[in-house]
């Protein structure tokens, strides 16, 4: 960033992003249609407009619009924020890279558990931790700030990975794409609405946690009152 400024690392990271998804897209290929029957008897096929109609969007979509709070509020001032919370400013740095490493650990491990548990229970046990780790963020400094926070990432990174995996068991595969798509879509009004919240009752750190924990805990209350099939 200091060399580059933040337009320039934007426009590297863009082209890197580009490479890479081009390279990759070549590998690609989609299951036939004959293989995803065998594995799943039961096809269903819920368009968007059907999905709109259904108690459970509504409560995926609040949960993930909930859970921005925790990180977002937080990661466009990290680096100085934690420095004001008393940790080192050389390890300061650091904290966005330890914070990328857990998220990429929590969109790989968590996936991993649902399977074996249910995308429910341990999207449900995600949000649990964020409210929980919401609150001793508030309270903690030095080094124990920024292993909060990594968790935080790690959490908020999970639920984000097992979301499209949730979104297809309830939805079906036909219109997985269009069906995700719309669930993410709590994340774009989460990260606009809080920082506005936060802004409208008169910013702040302090605030910024106060928002960040009821809205975590509202996540927790909320998803508990999704329905789903036992094995989800």
């Amino acid at each position: 960033i200091d060399n580059m400024g933040i337009r320039g690392c934007f426009i590297t990271l863009g082209a890197i992003m580009f490479i890479v998804s081009m390279a990759g897209s070549v590998f690609m290929v989609n299951p036939k249609q004959d293989t995803c029957k065998k594995k799943s008897p039961v096809q269903k096929n819920v368009t968007p407009l059907q999905m709109l109609k259904t108690k459970q969007y509504y409560i995926i979509f609040l949960c993930v619009a909930f859970s921005t709070s925790a990180v977002l509020l937080f990661s466009p001032t990290i680096i100085e924020y934690s420095i004001s919370r008393g940790l080192n400013k050389g390890i300061a740095v650091y904290i966005i890279a330890i914070g990328a490493v857990t998220s990429a650990v929590g969109r790989v491990t968590m996936p991993m558990l649902s399977d074996k548990i249910g995308r429910k229970k341990t999207t449900h046990i995600i949000y649990i931790l964020m409210f929980g780790l919401s609150i001793s963020f508030l309270f903690t400094s030095g080094i124990m700030f920024l292993i909060i926070y990594v968790l935080l990432t790690f959490c908020y990174s999970s639920q984000s990975a097992i979301l499209p995996c949730l979104a297809t068991d309830i939805y079906g595969f036909k219109h997985s794409g269009v069906n995700f798509g719309m669930l993410s879509l709590g994340v774009g009004v989460g990260g606009l609405f809080f920082p506005f919240l936060v802004k409208t009752l008169g910013g702040g750190k302090t605030m910024r946690h106060i928002v960040a924990i009821v809205s975590c805990g509202l996540a927790m209350v909320v998803y508990s009152f999704l329905k789903t099939d036992k094995k989800q």
